[in-house]
């Protein structure tokens, strides 16, 4: 809810702008600030389709067009990003990989074999999907998946495939998933080793309160006769 009500407050306050100054300029805040408001509706209903994510890894271009002020600072942001010295991905054993989403398919480890795609506000490069098995999983920024849909997506996820696990910065949600991974695979007996394991290999991961209870939720499903 946290995010909501950050989200709504700026959208009010960007709404505001034509009033209070003059030039084109104070419309593309509007713009933003509607994007704002209705982003927080999204938060506080766990609604990731707000963005149109498609199973192909593309956004619904009536929704791009919609978010297109906020898509825009929020993709100038991640390229911003790419200019931090962590590296893109890490390795975690030999069937998982994790890491920020890719530029393009030149970036991508080998023998990678399946991704899971866990963005809602970015596509997803064709050159990255290209000859591998894709799958999406689209979750808000700091937020969370419902346990069910987190644990029944993991279950595609083949014991023999390596899979690459991404979301834009390669922190929470990628996290997340992969932790949830490692519990449904009883590679690691409860979230702290876990998370613990995976900070040790990537520090930058780190899990939203909410991302962290849905983790709790998936280990008492996983532990339950």
């Amino acid at each position: 809810m946290k995010h909501a009500a950050l989200f709504f407050l700026l959208g009010l306050l960007m709404c505001f702008t034509p009033w209070l100054h003059d030039g084109w300029w104070t419309w593309i805040v509007l713009w933003l600030g509607m994007d704002m408001i209705l982003l927080s509706r999204a938060y506080a209903r766990r609604d990731a389709s707000v963005f149109g994510k498609r199973a192909d890894g593309s956004l619904a271009p009536a929704r791009a067009l919609l978010f297109l002020p906020y898509l825009l600072f929020t993709w100038g942001v991640w390229r911003l990003c790419l200019l931090l010295p962590e590296p893109k991905t890490h390795q975690i054993n030999a069937t998982l990989t994790v890491g920020r989403r890719l530029v393009g398919g030149h970036e991508r480890p080998a023998g990678i074999t399946a991704v899971l795609d866990m963005t809602a506000e970015f596509s997803e490069p064709a050159s990255v999907r290209s000859g591998i098995r894709y799958i999406v999983l689209p979750t808000l920024d700091a937020s969370a998946p419902s346990p069910e849909a987190l644990l029944a997506t993991l279950r595609t996820l083949k014991p023999d495939e390596h899979a690459f696990i991404h979301c834009a910065q390669g922190h929470g949600r990628t996290g997340l998933a992969a932790l949830a991974l490692l519990l449904l695979r009883g590679e690691v007996p409860g979230i702290e080793e876990g998370l613990a394991m995976l900070r040790n290999i990537r520090p930058g991961i780190g899990l939203s309160p909410e991302q962290y209870s849905c983790l709790i939720q998936c280990l008492a499903q996983l532990r339950a006769p």
